[in-house]
Parts: structure tokens; sequence; C-alpha cells
């Protein structure tokens, strides 16, 4: 794009974006929906050619490539020619596929979350806010890593990992956690239970599947509780520890005959710990 051309009517148009404060083109970048596409920007103009490598917003998507190995090579160059100084404060995740058939298949999500923690350049992690979607496994541990974070959203992950057990709480290294929804997500562990906890924690939201279930839930601040499960299994919810929340909602799920019905139940404040 040069900054001016000519019409066919024989007018002058000036290019105004260009124009713009790189502060303006950083936002205008990081509301693009692939980051394929923020370095695909770089051929526009000479103004446009290196402002990619500073947007601190990342949203990968494998299925933008039809290979794996083309995600992963994106990935991996992209990290590697970020700038220097580049913080990352935003990462959205998607996998291309849901089941691994080799350790080459978790390597985009490794090699982002290892960037993202700060391990790659040494120094402390910026990241506030972490979705991760489709994802074969997701290694808990990665994640406490990043200890600025205030948002994470694990959807449709298969296999949640972590050394600590999930008998403790898994997300507990994360102290300035705010929300965390984990949606349709299984476990990798000898035990289906384990507990969230978070001083800080305001919004919560959890739909359980059949793989798991969350025994205890520790948030002196949460304001905000969803909690959604499937009336086909025994249903026992979670130990609650919410002294600053009036009312939990919990949607009871089910499919008979083909067709969805949900039945809706809030909890009142005096018997959160019925």
């Amino acid at each position: 794009m040069s900054r001016k051309r000519r019409l066919d009517d024989g007018a002058e148009a000036k290019d105004r974006v260009s124009d713009l404060s790189d502060d303006i083109l950083y936002h205008i970048l990081s509301s693009l929906d692939d980051t394929k596409l923020v370095v695909q920007t770089s051929v526009l103009s000479k103004r446009w050619r290196y402002l990619w490598k500073d947007v601190g917003v990342l949203n990968l998507n494998q299925n933008s490539f039809s290979a794996i190995q083309g995600g992963i090579n994106f990935i991996r160059n992209f990290l590697r020619l970020r700038s220097e100084h580049a913080t990352i404060d935003k990462v959205s995740f998607t996998s291309k596929y849901t089941r691994a058939e080799n350790r080459d298949d978790n390597k985009p999500l490794e090699m982002v979350l290892g960037h993202a923690a700060g391990r790659t350049k040494h120094r402390e992690s910026s990241l506030e806010a972490l979705e991760l979607v489709d994802c074969y496994r997701v290694d808990l541990d990665s994640i406490s890593g990043c200890r600025m974070l205030t948002t994470l959203e694990l959807r449709g992950c298969e296999r949640m990992v972590s050394s600590r057990g999930h008998d403790n709480d898994p997300f507990a290294n994360i102290p300035l956690l705010r929300c965390l929804k984990l949606l349709d997500c299984s476990l990798s562990s000898s035990s289906d239970r384990f507990k969230v906890s978070g001083l800080r924690l305001l919004r919560l939201e959890i739909r359980s599947s059949k793989w798991f279930s969350v025994s205890q839930v520790l948030a002196p601040k949460l304001e905000s509780f969803c909690f959604t499960t499937h009336v086909s299994r025994t249903v026992k919810l979670p130990e609650l520890n919410l002294p600053s929340l009036d009312r939990a909602t919990v949607l009871m799920v089910s499919y008979p005959y083909g067709k969805k019905s949900q039945s809706t139940h809030v909890l009142k404040k005096n018997s959160q710990n019925t």
C-alpha cells in the first residue's frame, strides 16, 4: 500500500491509517482474529513492515494451516522473530487436533506457553489472559508460571496434567487469577477430583463432563459462580467456601429423546454448604 495513490478519476488519496500512532496501529492489529493475518500486514508498506513484531495480543489458530507442521513452523518463526523487548499480554490458542498421535502435535502449545511464561527470554511473564481451545494435553504447571495471569479459559482440553496432583489445587500458583473457566475438559490423573481456590478469584464457570469433578471451591471474593453438570450422572456439588457470594447458579442438563433440556437451581448464601 503506497502512502498516496491515484484514483481512476485523477483524484489523489492519502493512506490516513498509516499516519496513526504506533499504539493505535498495535490496537488495530490486536483486534484481528488470527495472528497469521497480523504478520501478513508487513507487506502493506515500510510503515507496517515490523509492527507485527511488537503486538502483545496473539490469536494463534492451527486450523489456519492445512498441515500441523506448517503451524509448528509458523509459530516457531513468529516467536523467534518477535522484538526482544516485546511483551505478550493476551494469548488465544486453538489446536488443530484434539487427539495427539505423536509428541509433535503438542509442540506448538509448548512453545507458546514457554514464550508467554518468559522462560525463553529469562524474564518475568507479562501474560494477563490465556485461552486454550481443543488442546489434547495442557500442562497446568506451565500455566502456573504465568504469575501475572488474571483470566484463564480452558475449553475442550482432553488432558489437563499437573505434577502437583489433582487432590491439591492445580491453580494455586496463579495468585492474581480473577476469572477461571473450565469447559468440557478432562484430567490425566488417577483421581478425577481436584480443588479450585483463589484469593482474588471473582468469576468461576465450570461445565462438567463425566471425566472430572471439583471437590472444593475456596474463593473468598468470588462474585459469580456457574456450575453445569449432566443429570445422567450422580450430581455432587463441590464444598463451597464463598463468603462474598450471594447466589450461585447450577444448571443440570439432560438430553431425553435427543432433545436438550435443563433445570436451573439457585443456591443462596445460607445454603452454600448444604
